[in-house]
Parts: structure tokens; sequence; C-alpha cells
């Protein structure tokens, strides 16, 4: 009896055939950081500093408590609306060129660090009353 494909053959297609409908080897798609933050409201998780100074410490304890329960919902308008203690503010942000810079209320520009679709983190660059660099990171998740 002739074999009409050999082993190797059988294992290639076999290959090719799970390659192509496989879901998990789908593209990803290119999103963007505006994308990502508009996609959905924003749920405060935590702030973080790299700070040693009590003063600066104790204001992010503070800064944590009042944040607790705060979400924050991006609009492709390049407005926000910030709710947290049962008081909303509303506000503007835009994003850099790259998209990794976000200011927010023409305040300090921040670095985004991460923004997926599950988190958003930002960082700032900060200096103590002492002349001490810090950097502040807060996380959000959906």
């Amino acid at each position: 009896m002739k074999k009409l494909f050999s082993y190797s053959s059988l294992i290639l297609g076999a290959l090719i055939i799970i390659f192509i409908f496989n879901p998990g080897c789908k593209k990803e798609e290119n999103v963007t950081n505006k994308a990502l933050l508009t996609s959905h409201p924003w749920t405060f998780v935590k702030i973080e500093t790299t700070s040693t100074d009590s003063t600066v410490i104790n204001g992010i304890a503070f800064a944590n408590a009042l944040m607790t329960g705060a979400v924050m919902t991006f609009k492709d308008d390049g407005t926000y609306t910030l709710t947290a203690m049962n008081q909303t503010k509303n506000g503007t942000w835009k994003l850099s060129t790259d998209e990794k810079i976000i200011t927010i209320d023409d305040g300090d520009p921040e670095t985004i660090v991460n923004l997926t679709e599950n988190e958003f983190v930002l960082k700032e660059d900060m200096t103590d009353s002492h002349g001490n660099p810090y950097t502040t990171s807060v996380f959000w998740r959906k």
C-alpha cells in the first residue's frame, strides 16, 4: 500500500490548521491610550510615594482616605468627571502627542506608567519642602 502523506506532512498540516483557527493567535489591535482611558470609568486603588518625609507620608495617607471609593471617567471630548466622598468634580484633561503624559486641569504633567484595559497607573516626580526629590504613583483599576 502506498502512503499518501508522510508523518511530517501530517504534523505540518495539523500545525497550520491550529495556527489558522486558534483564537489565541490573533494579532493584537493597536489601541491608543486615549481609547483605553475613555473606554470605562476608573476606580481609585491607592497612592504610593517614595518619600521618607513624614509630612509627605501623612499627606499621602490622608489623600488615600479621601479617595477611597473614588471613580473617574474620562470622556473623548477632553473632559472628565471625578466622584469622591459624595461630591462630583468636572474638569479637563489632555494627552501629549505620544500619549505617554497626561495633564489634568492644566496641572503638572503626569507620566502614564501603565495603561491597560484593567489598570491605569500615573507617576509624578515631586520635591518635598526640604528639596528632596520623590515620586508619587496613583493606581486606578477598571
